[in-house]
């Protein structure tokens, strides 16, 4: 269960005025013949809250219905009440009202409950929702109502009040919110919250925290196939540490004297003044208080932790941010004297420099890029670059894999110099949901 899903349970639930929402219904005990004695005053007894999670549920049916709530300024209700009123597929509202916005004093939650189109699919729905009221609503949810099969006996409990309680449901239907991807005859799990006075089951609600079916499974195959299509460009990638460190206009220069560029688009992360300092020895946690004196001496420093590790007190590391001004060869020699003087033994440490990455395309006017992607390689080796990756896009058009078909050609990350009808060895994972192949992606792997 995300954070937009508890969000809108928790808006939901304050909307319907209780920490149970719908009710189950139960038939009256038959009467019983008057007493000739006088009977003792009833006490009824105590509803007390229960919840049971993760229990495993049938959908029987999707309702169309759905609650939708969304941020708003809007002080005057009938000014969004006129825009949802005028959404392709609302039938009818059964509620509207305001809700306040934990989040932002002055803002207001807009709640909104009605029935829509059977026609139309929830996810239909809630866009044209989104579309029609995006001027005046934001940080739109919803969630659909339906009716779920759970267990026949579920066991609830109390937590706070150290309680349980074990329930044979008479109906085993029950109503449930889902999420709009939800569909009929989907295994899902639901919390349920509950109010039981005694043993009786007063009230009940569920919730879907997690849907079993619709959950994107992946599923990989290495095998050779053809490349149906080439594109002239490539994609770049590399490492570069602090104290190598370029800017990134002295590596386009170098790039453009590359020959047939069409267009080229680069990013290097910005420059990160910071270190990190690995400790590992015996006594590194105790040794590493002593780190403060000199550390809070040294005028570079701009700030600086000392994080003990937790699962091996052997251990310890230290993250400094320092003056991107200072001359870093003499700042980092002079850190590692403070370390040796505080008592690490100079094979106990590692100081390591912040790392920055480069990424990026270039396309070519002409056919040349295997000679082009070696030319990039040495440009970012000469500058001290490392863990460089150039690819080259292209697609492969399998009918099938592993049983699931496609119908349109799969994206594939290749090593530039191949050619067009040329079989290539590549790991294709597949990302499975509802036993149908929703999308897939080819990788050449290294030898």
């Amino acid at each position: 269960m995300n954070k937009k899903q508890v969000f809108i349970i928790i808006v939901v639930l304050a909307m319907l005025g209780s920490t149970i929402a719908f009710s189950f219904f139960f038939a009256s005990p038959p009467p019983t013949a008057p007493s000739s004695q006088n009977p003792e005053p009833s006490i009824p007894a105590t509803s007390i809250n229960y919840s049971a999670a993760g229990i495993p549920a049938t959908v029987y049916e999707v309702f169309p219905r759905m609650i939708v709530t969304a941020s708003t300024n809007e002080a005057e209700i009938s000014v969004i009440n006129t825009q949802m009123f005028q959404v392709n597929g609302i039938e009818s509202f059964v509620r509207t009202e305001y809700g306040q916005d934990s989040s932002n004093a002055s803002g207001l939650i807009y709640i909104a409950e009605f029935f829509y189109s059977k026609e139309l699919f929830p996810n239909e729905v809630f866009s044209s929702v989104q579309e029609s009221t995006s001027s005046i609503l934001s940080n739109h949810q919803a969630i659909s109502l339906a009716l779920v099969q759970v267990p026949k006996n579920v066991s609830f409990s109390n937590p706070g009040l150290n309680l349980t309680i074990d329930h044979a449901f008479s109906d085993q239907l029950t109503e449930a919110y889902v999420s709009l991807d939800t569909i009929k005859d989907d295994n899902i799990l639901v919390s349920i919250d509950a109010k039981f006075a005694g043993k009786e089951l007063q009230q009940a609600i569920s919730f879907e925290s997690s849907n079993l079916t619709s959950q994107v499974l992946q599923e990989t195959e290495t095998a050779a196939f053809t490349i149906t299509s080439l594109e002239n460009r490539v994609t770049l990638s590399a490492s570069v540490n602090y104290s190598d460190y370029l800017e990134q206009l002295v590596i386009e220069q170098d790039l453009n004297s590359l020959e047939d560029i069409n267009q080229m688009q680069i990013f290097l992360s910005p420059k990160n003044p910071h270190l990190t300092v690995f400790l590992h020895q015996n006594d590194a946690q105790l040794i590493a208080n002593d780190l403060n004196i000199g550390l809070l001496a040294n005028p570079d420093i701009v700030n600086y932790s000392i994080i003990p590790d937790f699962d091996d007190i052997k251990k310890a590391s230290v993250e400094i941010d320092f003056n991107e001004s200072a001359d870093f060869a003499s700042f980092k020699q002079s850190l590692i004297e403070i370390i040796k003087t505080s008592g690490f033994l100079e094979e106990s440490f590692d100081v390591n420099e912040s790392v920055s990455r480069i990424v990026g395309e270039i396309s070519f006017t002409q056919n040349s890029i295997e000679q082009n992607a070696g030319k990039i390689s040495s440009i970012l080796s000469s500058k001290k670059f490392y863990e460089i990756s150039i690819k080259q896009p292209g697609e492969i058009n399998p009918p099938e894999i592993k049983g699931y078909a496609f119908d349109s050609p799969i994206q594939a990350v290749l090593f530039p110099g191949h050619s067009l009808g040329e079989e290539v060895e590549l790991q294709v994972t597949l990302f499975i949901q509802r036993g149908k192949a929703v999308f897939a992606q080819a990788i050449e792997q290294k030898d």
